[in-house]
Order: structure tokens, then C-alpha cells, then sequence
């Protein structure tokens, strides 16, 4: 809002500022727009390009796949990442001696 003292300048920068805020908030859609366009484009380059084929079924297995990592590719770069430092799937569960009983 425009504060100037003189009652004739006032309507005058305010339609200044009127205009120069409704250019910012055009820039401002148009980049959003953008973003959602170019972040579906990075999730598929993402999957295909930086994704071994066993990942990728690994990341198809993750509980929260079709809820949070489809589609969203902090998410997926986020996943991978504990993915790659989360073994369990390489790893063999000890076997003791009571774990073989019930089988004699």
C-alpha cells in the first residue's frame, strides 16, 4: 500500500505497486508450474538412468511406494538412500540349535 502523503500521488504508486505484484505473482505460477512438470521428468531419469535393475525391484517391494515415493523424487533419492545403507536383504538369519528342533 502506498503511504504517501499527497492524496494525488497515492492512486498512482499504489498502481504501481499494483502491477509490479501481479508480475511477481505471474513469474511466480509460471515457475511453479515448471517444477511439477520437470519433477515427474526426474523421477523417471532418476529410476532409469541412476537405478540398478535390483534396486528398482527393491524400491517396487517398499511398503510406501504407491502412498509416497511414486511420482515424488526427494522421496525416491531419500529411499534409495536408505536402501543402500540397510543390508537386511543380503543378510542370512542365524540359524541356532533351536531352530533346527522342531524340524527332527
Amino acid at each position: 500500500m502506498s503511504t504517501d502523503p499527497d492524496k494525488k500521488v497515492r492512486p498512482i504508486l499504489q498502481a504501481g505497486f499494483d502491477i509490479k505484484c501481479t508480475a511477481e505473482i505471474t513469474t511466480h505460477a509460471t515457475r511453479v508450474q515448471t517444477l511439477e512438470a520437470n519433477m515427474t521428468k526426474a523421477f523417471s531419469l532418476i529410476l532409469t538412468d541412476c537405478c540398478t535393475t535390483g534396486m528398482r525391484q527393491r524400491l517396487g517391494k517398499h511398503p510406501n511406494w504407491k502412498t509416497k515415493i511414486e511420482d515424488d523424487p526427494l522421496y525416491l533419492l531419500e529411499t534409495i538412500l536408505s536402501c543402500m545403507h540397510d543390508p537386511v536383504q543380503a543378510q542370512y538369519q542365524l540359524v541356532t540349535r533351536t531352530d533346527l528342533l522342531p524340524l527332527c
